[in-house]
């Protein structure tokens, strides 16, 4: 891996937009920390509990502009992908432009953090893939109506999702941003709750983003966004949004799948479709004081260097392994990470 970084750098010195699909080892994950001018970073959101300690240093990425923290396509929902008040307090004091999560857990006292350093730069916030506590959705749409400059928002379902209850009076606070595009999870037709909505919304959008797990009627749907000064785009169950730029282009980020409950610990786990199902989920994950630097760089050193027999990936297997050149090793695209110029 080392001889392929250099390789790389040597034809290619100006790298600044970096993809890490995979990595089998912290060893090899840490090569990246040579190239320091990177802009535009993606990890997969696996890595935050695996690998702390070199993703921290990752983020000390002085010229970042653009963090995707994403969920791998075949990746479980796990709540052990928590954005750890360290990784916020080191991501707010970069100079974002864009911040993505998905499969991310994020605490309201996370985003406030975030969101206050990052209050003049952000101009778009994709969180719609992330779990947060809905009873502390005061203390998020708060934090992030710090965000002065925000041109982009995707609302987490697990935050909130239109139904037939009462819209929280704090999600005013959204006619005060500068939006042109906003995402919102449709969970229950409410005719009354969408107008309502409708009058908060800033009179600078230009798109807005409906999304619900099963097919419109577009005869109901319609007629309540007839008169509307934006775009208005419907999305249902079936329909597939791809990340581009995430697994090489080969492979499609199945965001929707995130917008269903629940997060879970086994795929065989039951399903729930109430709108309640996320209120008490939080009760069950430890408190960040629990996730000490002592846990964490414990996790880094049981996980030996050494032990690198990480089962291969369908793309490694295609390979002819009989060519035994001696940087095959460091050259395996079981590190899966792409670096774009």
């Amino acid at each position: 891996m080392n001889c392929f970084i250099q390789v790389i750098l040597k034809r290619c010195p100006n790298i600044t937009i970096v993809t890490v699909q995979n990595a089998l080892s912290e060893k090899r994950l840490r090569c990246l920390e040579k190239i320091d001018h990177i802009t535009d970073l993606s990890i997969p959101s696996c890595l935050l509990h695996r690998y702390a300690p070199s993703i921290d240093r990752l983020l000390c990425q002085s010229r970042l502009k653009q963090l995707h923290i994403l969920q791998r396509y075949d990746s479980m929902k796990t709540l052990h992908n928590m954005l750890r008040m360290g990784y916020a307090i080191r991501i707010s004091t970069l100079s974002l432009t864009i911040l993505e999560m998905s499969g991310v857990l994020l605490k309201w006292n996370i985003v406030k953090v975030l969101c206050e350093g990052l209050r003049v730069t952000l101009q778009e916030l994709l969180i719609c893939g992330s779990l947060c506590n809905s009873p502390h959705f005061d203390e998020y749409i708060t934090a992030i109506a710090l965000l002065s400059n925000l041109k982009v928002l995707e609302m987490p379902p697990s935050l909130f999702s239109l139904c037939h209850r009462k819209i929280p009076n704090k999600l005013i606070v959204l006619g005060q941003l500068p939006l042109k595009r906003f995402s919102i999870y449709v969970h229950y037709y409410n005719a009354p709750n969408i107008a309502l909505l409708l009058n908060l919304l800033p009179k600078t959008l230009k798109e807005l983003v409906i999304f619900r797990t099963t097919e419109f009627d577009s005869s109901i749907w319609e007629k309540d966004f007839a008169n509307t000064t934006f775009k208005v785009y419907f999305c249902h169950l079936n329909d597939i949004i791809v990340e581009p730029d995430w697994m090489c282009g080969n492979n499609e980020l199945l965001t929707h799948t995130l917008w269903l409950p629940p997060y879970i610990y086994s795929y065989n786990s039951q399903r729930f479709d109430s709108v309640e199902w996320y209120e008490n989920i939080l009760e069950k994950i430890k408190d960040d004081d629990e996730w000490s630097n002592v846990e964490v760089l414990r996790t880094a050193l049981e996980r030996s260097e050494t032990e690198i027999t990480d089962q291969l990936t369908l793309t490694t297997a295609a390979w002819d392994l009989s060519n035994h050149s001696r940087y095959a090793d460091e050259q395996s695209t079981d590190d899966a990470f792409i670096a774009k110029e």
